[in-house]
């Protein structure tokens, strides 16, 4: 209970910095609270077949003499993209705050460099959508992440999917957010007020 209660205490205090003047709080969570973030499986055997390559490539290596130590690096390379792909995603939605107030909704995430704050504001938004819906636990979508790299047209509905395309959605989505339909009735009910 205490535990909750400096929780919720904290997570006041980190949007109190973000809030205008007379902006009232209608509600607080996080992402994957009640269901586990689970990694994707593609980063983690395209992660997996990287570092096995590489170890085995090293091996191979060892007999050319100093031609192994580019497979060291590589070994390094591999380690670190398994433990981005396995911990670094779980750490980042930890560390993320959702909230949605009577004028918009906020995205706060802290990392490395400091407090990033996405708002979407009611009254320009477009479109919301609600995804991924089990039982009261699901995604919430402001608007289609579309990203453009390298005179390419990416969609995240067409499997190009990237280092880019993934931070849009972090930035775009409240992910599998407790209270779903609530929370989601909350958005809908304030679009397009001023």
């Amino acid at each position: 209970m205490q535990n909750e209660y400096n929780s919720h205490y904290q997570d006041n205090e980190r949007v109190r910095a973000f809030l205008h003047m007379d902006e009232e709080i209608l509600w607080m969570g996080h992402p994957h609270t009640s269901v586990p973030y689970r990694p994707p499986f593609v980063g983690v055997f395209a992660s997996l077949f990287f570092l096995g390559f590489s170890v085995f490539w090293t091996m191979m290596a060892l007999a050319a003499g100093p031609m192994a130590l580019f497979g060291v690096l590589f070994i390094v390379i591999g380690c670190f993209l398994l433990y981005n792909v396995v911990f670094g995603a779980r750490k980042r939605l930890k560390n993320t705050l959702y909230v949605v107030t009577d004028r918009r909704a906020l995205i706060i995430t802290e990392g490395r460099h400091g407090t990033d704050c996405t708002e979407h504001v009611f009254a320009r938004m477009q479109s919301v959508s609600i995804e991924r819906v089990m039982g009261d636990v699901g995604t919430i979508r402001f608007r289609e992440v579309a990203v453009y790299d390298e005179g390419m047209y990416y969609r995240r509905r067409r499997g190009y999917y990237n280092d880019a395309a993934r931070e849009a959605e972090l930035r775009n989505t409240f992910l599998m957010i407790d209270g779903v339909h609530t929370v989601h009735r909350m958005i809908s009910e304030r679009m397009g007020q001023e």
